[in-house]
């Protein structure tokens, strides 16, 4: 037999080359690049997925350099999507990665999911993760949810018609729960819950019954305790039920302002995203600020003594050293209109 790549993977029960083919023809979106988008990412690439569409608003930071595992200290600044897409190009030159810098909201949910086989769930918090949830309900997209958090993960996997949805489970789940930032994370349970995540997705690309559908997993990593709790679907849902509306909602806010878990630090999007020309952008802003940073996806400028801002993809703003939305909303605005030659309309 002849050696390659995926010689180790192709000889599996159940892989072969028929295998191989579905997972060349595959697309899979991974949304968050971050503890577990990384790991999950990296390991998709590896296994020779066709598509990747990897979705990310942040840029590389310090703190995330222990645990994120698609990034180095020289990427410090530079915009998640496109470091992920170069080192993903890197493991494996056959896939194709789409890197999305964008905010994911009830705006941009549809696109994020749009033409996917299956989503791999790497946010941080449960605002964006409601707004996946409902597109993949609307699109019957299959949605693989984890959590992870101090020594312990979670996961199910969502099969739109089939299964509970995230509401089902989690509707009464609140925006503001703890963070990594405030009681901290176990890189190793990131990676298992990520792999666990990838072999979910294996099964479903292959045609294979997930094995957590109408399951929740538990683990703690502390304690090396795994269980798995069953969960059903309700009819009253908002999202699945039987009288469920899930038609895209209406925008009434032109922007969003979200305190990320990194201290004194704001991110602020239009929800209605207009691309920028970065370049274009660069220029302009050169003649007012220090530029740190620049890439195709990204400008980082020092705005004031201990304020950086990062201009990423499609018009998220990330503002770090101020102390409250209402500065960082003056901020975004100012920006806005220094580089207003420079959006695409």
């Amino acid at each position: 037999m002849t050696e390659d790549r995926y010689s180790r993977f192709r000889v599996l029960e159940g892989i072969g080359e028929s295998g191989l083919r579905r997972l060349r023809e595959a697309r899979v979106a991974v949304v968050g690049i971050g503890g577990l988008g990384s790991v999950s990412a990296r390991q998709l690439a590896s296994l020779g997925v066709g598509s990747l569409r990897i979705v990310d608003r942040d840029v590389v930071e310090l703190s995330n350099l222990q645990r994120q595992l698609l990034y180095t200290d020289k990427d410090i600044g530079m915009p998640k999507v496109e470091v992920a897409m170069n080192r993903l190009h890197q493991i494996n030159d056959d896939v194709v990665v789409e890197p999305l810098a964008l905010s994911v909201t009830e705006a941009t949910a549809d696109r994020v999911v749009a033409g996917i086989t299956v989503v791999i769930d790497g946010l941080d918090s449960f605002k964006p993760r409601f707004a996946i949830n409902r597109a993949c309900v609307r699109q019957k997209v299959p949605y693989v949810f984890a959590g992870a958090l101090s020594a312990i993960g979670n996961m199910t996997t969502i099969l739109p018609g089939k299964t509970a949805c995230l509401e089902c489970i989690f509707s009464g789940v609140t925006v503001d729960q703890p963070t990594c930032a405030t009681v901290g994370i176990y890189p190793t349970v990131l990676g298992v819950i990520a792999n666990f995540q990838v072999q979910e997705a294996i099964r479903i690309i292959l045609g294979r019954s997930p094995l957590l559908a109408n399951q929740l997993l538990m683990f703690d990593i502390s304690r090396f305790q795994l269980d798995q709790i069953p969960i059903q679907a309700h009819d009253a849902c908002s999202v699945c039920g039987r009288d469920a509306q899930i038609s895209k909602p209406v925008i009434d806010s032109a922007i969003e302002i979200t305190e990320l878990c990194t201290e004194e630090t704001f991110l602020v999007h239009s929800n209605n995203p207009v691309p920028i020309d970065l370049i274009r952008a660069s220029e302009l802003l050169h003649d007012h600020y220090p530029i740190i940073a620049q890439s195709e996806l990204g400008v980082q400028i020092q705005y004031g003594t201990g304020v950086d801002v990062s201009i990423v993809g499609e018009g998220n703003i990330l503002i770090k050293g101020v102390k409250s939305s209402e500065n960082a909303e003056a901020i975004y605005h100012q920006i806005l209109y220094a580089i207003k030659d420079a959006l695409i309309v």
